[in-house]
């Protein structure tokens, strides 16, 4: 009993930041959504938006992938791997591919979450994978996704694999499902740059392979999106739902000083942001780190990863709710006061990030009369403040890894029989 009882204890002083996101993304909810109901405003979660818009829009370029024309418009702007794998759409009814499509994407948001817990909570499982699951059903990136039908559930899911298979060093699949997620949305491409960084020579060969097995399956509809949709949609400017660090940087800079014309003051903050993360992946060195310490690290570089401008919109967001598992992981490694109130921050950061955005805009233009009046911007907020606060999360963890190193190898020795050697 005394034994059940440590156990208990010491798993709500690690796993305390899953709960404690799911709290705080359940309270936001509800409490906007009450403001909703006392002044009368129409309750909108996602917006009055089309259901399964989104899908449409990749399911048309699906059906014209293998045509001579370029199967892009406005709309259909994901690159050609995904559109390769829905050409189901050709033969199943448009309505009920978008109901299968959403039940397929609330499905990867499970599988992704059941995935991560597996990777860094030994105990309970179950009951965080209920938790983070549960606040995603009330989470406006996670409704919007499901509510639009697009494909960033099945992108993250391939994102996370690749993260699977890389904290088991199995190069061939971390390398395929990292292509995969590229393939399908430009932004995990981001996730090379800690593998160059840390010569992850194998993973990044195999990487390679699958790009050219990807593209080889429809070369000119990979010529198209590159050459006529994917570097304009890069110089597209960002809109209201866009959650990427360089619009966010850009809405605080033009509402807070007023002064739209100044482009370098958020162009240097967001590449110093970024740039700081990847110095401390150089730091980092892999090759000393336990399977679950490099898949923790692994998992801190979502938000670099969802900070590639003007790509992000408030969908992708919902990705940062995997994010309390490497905290909980992190939390098991050290004692530090310091670790645990950054940590708690962060949690600020990942549950703003899923703030209902277009609930709170309705109520501020019943109010106020004025359109998007800002409430939008918040999920932005709450993303840039978890990328600020990993720099020195990730710092005061890299510091203390060489102590834990020597207290495991003083461990180790002890249990051989043999005396250390100071």
């Amino acid at each position: 009993m005394e034994h059940e009882r440590s156990e208990s204890q010491k798993f709500g002083r690690v796993v305390w930041p899953v709960f404690v996101v799911a709290l705080l993304v359940i309270l936001q909810a509800g409490g906007v959504n009450l403001l909703q109901i006392f002044t009368h405003t129409p309750l909108y979660p996602v917006g009055p938006s089309a259901f399964g818009g989104d899908f449409t829009a990749f399911g048309w370029g699906g059906n014209e992938l293998f045509k001579e024309s370029c199967p892009w418009n406005d709309r259909a702007t994901h690159p050609p791997f995904f559109k390769q794998l829905l050409t189901f759409s050709t033969v199943t009814p448009h309505g009920e591919g978008i109901v299968h499509f959403f039940w397929g994407n609330l499905l990867c948001v499970l599988a992704c979450v059941a995935v991560v817990s597996y990777l860094f909570l030994s105990a309970r499982r179950l009951s965080a994978i209920a938790a983070i699951f549960g606040a995603g059903l009330m989470s406006y990136p996670v409704l919007m996704l499901l509510d639009r039908g697009n494909i960033d559930a099945w992108v993250i899911l391939f994102v996370v694999g690749g993260l699977f298979g890389l904290s088991r060093n199995r190069y061939a699949i971390a390398g395929a499902l990292i292509t995969f997620a590229f393939a399908s949305k430009v932004y995990p491409i981001v996730l090379l740059a800690p593998l160059f960084l840390q010569l992850q020579v194998r993973t990044l060969l195999w990487s390679l392979l699958a790009s050219g097995g990807v593209y080889l399956l429809a070369p000119d509809a990979w010529w198209c999106y590159v050459s006529e949709t994917l570097l304009a949609r890069i110089r597209i400017g960002a809109g209201s739902e866009n959650g990427s660090l360089l619009s966010t940087i850009s809405w605080i800079q033009n509402r807070a000083f007023n002064d739209p014309e100044t482009l370098s003051v958020y162009y240097f903050t967001a590449v110093s942001v970024i740039v700081l993360n990847l110095l401390l992946d150089v730091l980092s060195n892999w090759r000393r780190l336990e399977p679950r310490d490099r898949a923790a690290w692994l998992l801190l570089y979502l938000p670099v990863m969802l900070a590639f401008p003007q790509t992000v919109y408030h969908y992708c967001l919902w990705a940062l709710l995997l994010l309390p598992f490497a905290y909980a992981h992190i939390l098991s490694t050290s004692s530090s006061f310091v670790l645990r109130a950054l940590v708690l921050v962060c949690c600020v950061g990942v549950a703003l990030s899923q703030f209902p955005a277009v609930s709170l805009d309705a109520i501020q233009q019943k109010v106020s009369g004025a359109y998007q009046a800002g409430g939008q911007r918040i999920p932005g907020y709450g993303a840039l403040l978890v990328l600020v606060s990993h720099i020195p999360l990730k710092l005061i963890w890299l510091l203390q890894m060489p102590a834990r190193e020597r207290s495991r190898g003083a461990q180790d020795t002890f249990s051989n029989g043999t005396p250390s050697v100071v």
